[in-house]
């Protein structure tokens, strides 16, 4: 099989017109591309709202800035633990998946704008997301349904020999996070710095560094000009295995509250939520999702079925 390639693609007719740099996926086996197989259609395939079988493309929504879930390789190429996952799960569909490259904090925007059709790109299962609330609040961007498919943890990574002496979420009040927009850290960080700033612990508060991207976190706090990031247990492990080779980070606290990682639909859209579950499983079942987490050595995070809006409420 070659590999992916990056390609310009434009969203179907009908939607609010994008030009994004998309992902055409062809079956992990090697075998031809969804489209060129119509007489071997997997039975998924008619499992899915008729307009996904006519087409036999679903868009994506992903930020390719997250290591080792989705970002660009050599050349640019897309890759990733979640990109091999949508390969695999778009063979057992039976159709393409392209890839939206779109900033995390827009994701569940541009979902219910139908920019896309889904999201894939290590977001977290959580009730005010199910609901569109932020921390309990009115409605904002609207809600969605997950297909829960991983688990990961929250981690702080600091700068090597972690000078701060942080070893818990309280050793951050008085400290400055550098955090990437719109995760669920940054809700975390401030009701955090609010207690930090409470009579009950009468610590002074967090200072948010806000920041696009992971490398633009794990930049900051390599080169001192933050004294701590949040992130996901997966990308905190790769970051200090891998960037600067390891010379300038730290784990400081790992796998802590693990939640679930979900694939992200439109609410109400059943039909494609129920079908990307029995991909899952079919892939779960297969040790083809065993096979795919030991590669980008994130298998602690392996679940044992997919579930449907598990967060905890």
């Amino acid at each position: 099989m070659r590999s992916p390639e990056p390609v310009l693609t434009r969203s179907r007719v009908g939607r609010t017109a994008v030009v994004a740099v998309g992902l055409t996926l062809l079956a992990v086996s090697g075998c031809a591309s969804p489209t060129e197989s119509s007489n071997r259609a997997p039975d998924l395939l008619h499992r899915l709202p008729k307009e996904y079988q006519q087409s036999r493309e679903i868009l994506v929504g992903s930020d390719f800035r997250t290591p080792p879930l989705e970002y660009r390789g050599e050349a640019g190429v897309p890759t990733g633990m979640e990109v091999d996952l949508a390969t695999a799960i778009s063979e057992q569909l039976g159709v393409r998946f392209k890839f939206v490259d779109t900033p995390f904090d827009g994701l569940i925007r541009g979902l219910n704008a139908k920019t896309y059709d889904m999201i894939l790109s290590g977001m977290t299962d959580t009730p005010e997301r199910q609901a569109g609330t932020q921390q309990g609040q009115s409605p904002t961007v609207g809600g969605v349904d997950f297909v829960d498919y991983f688990m990961a943890g929250s981690a702080v990574v600091t700068a090597k020999g972690n000078p701060k002496r942080i070893s818990s979420f309280d050793d951050l009040c008085g400290k400055s996070v550098a955090l990437r927009s719109g995760t669920i850290y940054q809700d975390f960080t401030e009701r955090q710095s609010q207690y930090c700033s409470s009579s009950k612990a009468n610590k002074s508060g967090i200072v948010i560094e806000p920041v696009q991207s992971e490398a633009e976190a794990f930049s900051a706090v390599a080169s001192g000009r933050a004294d701590a990031t949040m992130t996901d247990y997966p990308v905190a492990v790769y970051q200090v295995r891998t960037v600067t080779e390891g010379a300038g980070l730290e784990l400081a606290v790992s796998q802590i509250r693990p939640k679930p990682y979900g694939m992200a639909v439109r609410k109400g859209d059943n039909a494609l939520a129920e079908t990307l579950v029995k991909a899952v499983d079919r892939l779960i079942s297969s040790g083809t999702y065993e096979a795919i987490l030991k590669k980008w050595h994130v298998e602690q995070g392996a679940v044992y079925s997919a579930l449907i809006n598990s967060a905890d409420n």
